[in-house]
């Protein structure tokens, strides 16, 4: 489990999976993203427990609740060079996520010397967006029209923070 000041980030658990599949079945939950994975109906959430290349880890509050989800696209890749994408279950847990997103940061390039992470991020999500901007993350592209959700097209944006950025 990795500890942030007010939050834990822990592997994403079979136990976990009512959690997921809560924030699947919410109506007000927008987000295309959780690694680009649940947002598809055919996409089971024990699929998530399977993977090899990409690892899901849940955001809790230090009083447990379940807060919002990281995940990480290809850890293992030899170039350090991987994608993270988070999620928030409600936007009452902005901060957690921030602190979350932080921790992991630190531990991807402090503890497992990663040189460059990125993230694709809705047009629509201005929240997400405004985390990953907050720990110093640089807009790199615009996929225009890249996303169709809620019967129409949205921008995607493609940030990236390089280890030498990266606030210590």
């Amino acid at each position: 489990m990795l500890k942030g000041k007010i939050s834990q980030i822990s592997p994403l658990e079979a136990k976990d999976a009512p959690v997921i599949e809560e924030w699947r079945r919410n109506t007000s939950y927008k987000s295309p993203y959780l690694g680009l994975a649940l947002a598809h109906p055919s996409i089971e959430v024990a699929d998530l427990f399977k993977r090899t290349l990409s690892k899901s880890y849940l955001i809790r509050t230090n009083s447990g609740d379940a807060a919002g989800l990281i995940i990480t696209d290809n850890e293992k890749n030899e170039d350090r060079n991987i994608a993270l994408y988070l999620d928030l279950k409600d936007n009452k847990y902005k901060p957690e996520a921030q602190d979350a997103l932080a921790a992991m940061l630190d531990q991807l390039f402090n503890e497992k010397n990663l040189f460059r992470v990125c993230t694709y991020i809705a047009g629509f999500d201005k929240e997400i967006e405004h985390i990953f901007v907050k720990e110093n993350f640089k807009k790199e592209a615009t996929l225009r029209r890249h996303l169709y959700c809620d019967g129409a097209y949205h921008d995607v944006f493609v940030y990236g923070l390089l280890k030498d950025e990266f606030k210590k």
